[in-house]
C-alpha cells in the first residue's frame, strides 16, 4: 500500500509514522503543502491521502480537488482538530472515505487502515 501524508507541521508527520501498526508493510510518502504533494504523486501515486485540513495557501479539501484534478484515483482521509459539522460536510462532498481526528493515535490509524485501507 501507497500512503500520502501532507501536513505542514514536521511533528504531525512524524507522530503519523511513530504510530503506523507494527509489521505494517507500507510505502509512505509525506508532504509538506500542496504543490509538494502534486509532485509527489506525480512520481508515485498513492493509494491512500492523508490531507491535514489547515495548510498553507489551500486547505485539505481544496488539496483534494487539485489531487483529483490531476487524474489521481487514491483514497482521501482528512486530517483535522477540527470536527466542525461543515468541515466534515465538505469534506464529504469531495469524495472523503473518513476523517481522522488530531492528535494523531495508533488506535485511530490502525482503525483507519482497516477499515479503508
Amino acid at each position: 500500500m501507497r500512503i500520502l501524508i501532507v501536513d505542514d507541521s514536521i511533528t504531525s508527520r512524524l507522530l503519523f509514522k511513530a504510530n503506523l501498526p507494527p509489521g505494517l508493510e507500507v510505502d509512505l510518502d509525506e508532504a509538506g503543502a500542496c504543490e509538494g504533494a502534486l509532485l509527489k504523486i506525480a512520481d508515485n501515486e498513492p493509494d491512500l491521502i492523508f490531507l491535514d485540513y489547515n495548510l498553507p495557501g489551500k486547505n485539505g479539501v481544496e488539496i483534494a480537488r487539485a489531487i483529483r484534478a490531476a487524474g489521481c484515483q487514491g483514497k482521501f482521509v482528512l486530517l483535522t482538530a477540527n470536527l466542525q459539522n461543515s468541515i466534515v460536510d465538505e469534506a464529504k462532498e469531495v469524495g472523503f472515505v473518513a476523517v481522522l481526528e488530531k492528535p494523531i493515535t495508533r488506535e485511530n490509524v490502525e482503525y483507519i487502515l482497516s477499515e479503508i485501507g
